[in-house]
């Protein structure tokens, strides 16, 4: 996907990041079983705690109640457009023990992080029903603003692109 924040936007939220990309998951029986998000740490690092300074992104899988951060600081150019690409592999088992659970993001056609060690799925027969694009801000939304997303693309297949 392609993403171009002006440089009036604000990214300042209640819990210190922004929610970027939000894919909301169930268990078999319907039941809601979390999210997984991939954030923006908010623009003011001041108030943020000492983990969550040094970098432009996050990654967490609620129910597994454990934060990746990576991507360095001030990655994001204001009024420029950027490409990020996300690959998940969905499954209860971590890449890092054999699984294949796994999430990999690459900006603007580099690879900023691999994660191995995140629970995707928790529970067999979990499934994702709905990905949210930057709907959501714990509540603290500064100002009515705007920001431009494009080349949305989703797909079962393996992508046609490297992925390395």
């Amino acid at each position: 996907m392609a993403i171009k924040i002006p440089s009036e936007f604000i990214i300042k939220t209640g819990s210190g990041s922004l929610k970027f990309i939000r894919l909301a998951s169930e268990r078999a029986n319907g039941d809601s079983n979390g999210f997984m998000d991939i954030q923006i740490i908010d623009d003011d690092i001041s108030t943020l705690p000492a983990d969550k300074r040094l970098n432009s992104f996050g990654v967490l899988r609620e129910l597994q109640h454990k934060w990746f951060y990576f991507g360095e600081r001030d990655l994001i150019t204001r009024d420029q457009w950027h490409k990020i690409d996300v690959y998940i592999a969905f499954d209860k088992e971590l890449a890092a023990n054999g699984g294949k659970s796994k999430v990999i993001i690459w900006f603007d056609n580099k690879k900023i992080h691999e994660e191995n060690n995140i629970k995707t799925i928790i529970n067999d027969g979990d499934y994702f029903h709905a990905l949210y694009l930057f709907t959501y801000w714990n509540g603290t939304a500064p100002q009515d603003q705007h920001l431009w997303v494009d080349e949305v693309k989703m797909s079962t297949a393996n992508p046609q692109w490297r992925m390395n």
